[in-house]
């Protein structure tokens, strides 16, 4: 199955030149509150263009689910059709996959334009980058590992943010006691995995989580800190999974703003949708690192990429003016700042950017100078996506089934990283 879904490209490749489309459109997965409100950045752009095109014209499609995994699944099926969109959004190593079979425009001529090489974060060209050509517009950098925490019922409870992965297990002790929700979280497959690897982050460290969950060193997999991980992982599935459903994450996040839940560990995706919701949010919620993991930056980041659907000339450059605009200082300083993220761009000014945001950015500099920037595992910046999904759903089925020993969870870590068949 694996070998099968790592040439499924190659099929894309010849069957994805079948359609031209007649619209131009860009395909994404934003659909929360926060979400939506920087995507409208992006839609006065489009607007803008749907105004001045006369035979081709813009739309915007969502296809909302799973943190951009159902988003793949569709643009798979969309390229199967000979129906890929214009722009669409996408991530990491997805980005390299669907450039590795020719199917992506190159973008040399937008990051000339708009001097990628100077005003781009290295970090973010590196991702946006492929055998020399820039094949993906860089947005905005989310951080990954933050825990977001009601003030209100932490006082009430006269409990201290966690600084530890213990102490975090404590905390959540204690407001299960007083039946209080301690965790906002759904108990979907990327969400779990998002916790999973803030734990691990907060329990070992940045040359560690490299060697397991980057490079997939089966030595690493198979040490006893792995052991140590999962050992404090079950723990903390007994805690909270009574507690929790399979909600979306912007659910979860709305439990944290009505003091229904005590903490939130996720991305900074949970900032945006926190201050579209209520403009004084950040009053009574706090942002901290996640426990154990300070000095550390885990990321993902929002990419446009351009598709090779059309030999449309007149199409092609109205994709490439709307890329453009998307790689500017003003969008990308509009955007990012609705999506709680930072900015790709370097020259961004962010003096009106939140205290949470501007925290991020320092904590992204140190990182930086000490080679802590770490690629998320769960939102595809880390291994290849037919990788990442399988581990995905072994970290979910630990969380959930807890008759799955170590050992079982380890054995088919390794056998995925080696491409074997799992337990």
């Amino acid at each position: 199955m694996i070998k099968l879904l790592r040439y499924l490209p190659l099929t894309l490749y010849f069957l994805s030149f079948n359609g031209v489309a007649q619209t131009q459109e860009l395909l994404h997965w934003w659909s929360s509150k926060g979400e939506l409100k920087a995507l409208q950045t992006i839609e006065k752009i489009i607007q803008q263009e749907n105004k001045q095109i006369q035979q081709h014209y813009w739309q915007v499609n969502a296809i909302v689910g799973e943190g951009g995994l159902s988003a793949s699944k569709v643009l798979q099926t969309r390229g199967l059709a000979g129906t890929l969109p214009t722009l669409a959004q996408l991530s990491g190593t997805e980005i390299t996959t669907w450039a590795k079979f020719g199917l992506l425009q190159p973008l040399d001529n937008t990051a000339k334009q708009e001097n990628w090489e100077l005003l781009m974060r290295p970090l973010a060209l590196q991702v946006s980058r492929y055998q020399g050509q820039y094949i993906a517009l860089p947005l905005a950098i989310h951080r990954i590992n933050w825990l977001w925490t009601n003030n209100q019922i932490f006082r009430q409870q006269q409990q201290i943010i966690p600084k530890s992965v213990d102490q975090f297990i404590a905390v959540i002790k204690v407001f299960n006691a007083q039946n209080i929700k301690p965790l906002a979280i759904g108990n979907q497959p990327w969400q779990i995995a998002i916790l999973f690897e803030n734990i691990a982050l907060g329990l070992t460290s940045s040359t560690y989580y490299k060697k397991a969950f980057v490079e997939l060193d089966k030595q690493a997999i198979k040490a006893e800190k792995m052991h140590f991980i999962l050992n404090k992982f079950r723990e903390i599935s007994l805690l909270i999974k009574p507690t929790i459903s399979k909600q979306s994450w912007e659910n979860a996040t709305l439990t944290l703003l009505h003091h229904q839940a005590a903490m939130q560990l996720s991305g900074d995706w949970v900032l945006g949708e926190i201050i579209a919701i209520d403009d004084d949010a950040l009053s009574y919620i706090n942002c901290s690192n996640a426990p154990g993991t300070e000095g550390t930056f885990i990321y993902n980041m929002d990419n446009i990429v351009h598709f090779k659907n059309s030999n449309n000339q007149r199409q092609n450059m109205a994709a490439q003016k709307v890329l453009r605009q998307l790689s500017s200082s003003q969008l990308q300083h509009d955007f990012s700042k609705a999506k709680g993220a930072l900015p790709a761009r370097i020259d961004v000014d962010m003096s009106d950017f939140n205290r949470c945001t501007l925290q991020a950015e320092k904590d992204y500099t140190m990182a930086k100078q000490n080679a802590t920037l770490l690629p998320s595992m769960t939102d595809s910046m880390a291994v290849n996506p037919v990788i990442q999904k399988m581990l995905i759903n072994q970290i979910y089925t630990f969380f959930n089934n807890p008759n799955i020993s170590n050992q079982i969870f380890i054995d088919n870590f390794t056998a995925i990283a080696s491409g074997s068949s799992i337990r």
